[in-house]
């Protein structure tokens, strides 16, 4: 959440910065650069903000005629703090337990993989669908904006690239498709943040083709998304099983237990004399659809077995199944 909202806190300075001359450049710099630090150093968050940084760095740059180097200023220290989290030692320990090489080709085939599958994710959840029918309509009612189809599609084209960029250096540093919840989270913070723009877009350039919107197409055209919502509704929920808020209320019943196991587990861990610690849980601990576990196993050779056993100065951990 902190990585969210310090690189929402910076995209809106971002644009002030750029496009308010009220703004008192030294200030607000200062403030940029410290929030800008703040936001890159959770670098799987930090590729948007960069990158709309770059975007009015550069558009307004090529407006005047001239290289604003002092309004660069804050991208630099955004820049090197992203560098030290991503040259961070854990990052190459963790990614030693998943793949002894480095192949960056791979890296961004798996990026793009991941970015097809989020997006294909998102797009079969009923509210983006709303959220895309309302943003399309919000683009046509927002009649003095100019969206032209360029506009159009190189905002399509920066909001793919930002999102497969945004996934690569996950999949570099797992060396593999997929990762933990939260850093979902942030990618699809990413899509959702491409898709109200480009929805918004879209509908703005509708209106500047000269189309003119009675009442009545404006009411099919909301009919027609929301037989579309209906649909995806459907096809969403054959299995009353997958929808996140009926998993939140069912996990409810036993999130204290398995939080408290865990924990027990961990202060065993520590407190134990032996210098090669095994415990065994009752598997039915060993799965939560909300809580993030420490994905302890029977093997010691396992990244979390090993760094947990590094931690609390053991020689090897193990946690089986009962």
């Amino acid at each position: 959440m902190i990585a969210v909202t310090s690189g929402v806190v910076t995209i809106i300075l971002t644009i002030e910065f750029f496009l308010n001359p009220k703004i008192n450049e030294k200030v607000g710099g200062v403030l940029f650069s410290l929030s800008g630090i703040l936001a890159c150093n959770f670098f799987q968050a930090s590729i948007l903000p960069g990158v709309i940084f770059i975007v009015l760095w550069c558009w307004l740059s090529i407006n005047e005629h001239k290289l604003l180097w002092k309004k660069g200023i804050p991208f630099c220290f955004m820049f090197l703090s992203g560098m030290t989290a991503v040259i961070a030692p854990g990052n190459y320990v963790r990614h030693a337990h998943f793949s002894s090489s480095y192949n960056i080709v791979k890296g961004f085939a798996d990026a793009m993989k991941m970015a097809v599958i989020i997006l294909n994710h998102l797009f079969h959840q009923p509210l983006v669908i709303l959220l895309i029918a309302f943003c399309i309509y919000m683009g046509i009612r927002f009649r003095a904006g100019i969206a032209r189809g360029k506009t159009l599609m190189l905002t399509l084209f920066i909001s793919l690239l930002t999102l497969v960029i945004n996934c690569f250096p996950i999949t570099f540093g797992y060396a593999r498709i997929g990762s933990s919840a939260r850093l979902y989270f942030l990618l699809d913070f990413t899509a959702l943040v491409g898709i109200v723009t480009v929805s918004v877009l879209a509908g703005m350039h509708v209106a500047c083709l000269g189309y003119i919107f009675s009442k009545y197409q404006m009411k099919l055209f909301m009919t027609a998304f929301t037989f579309l919502l209906l649909y995806s509704t459907i096809f969403y929920n054959q299995d009353m099983n997958t929808l996140p808020w009926f998993q939140t209320v069912i996990a409810t019943r036993n999130i204290k237990e398995i939080h408290d196991v865990w924990k027990e587990c961990l202060i065993e861990i520590r407190d134990s004399k032996e210098s090669e610690v095994e415990i065994v849980i009752e598997e039915e601990f060993f799965d939560s659809p909300i809580l993030k576990l420490p994905e302890l196993s029977d093997d010691a050779e396992w990244w979390v077995n090993a760094v947990i056993a590094q931690y609390y100065n053991k020689d090897k951990v193990i946690v089986s199944k009962k």
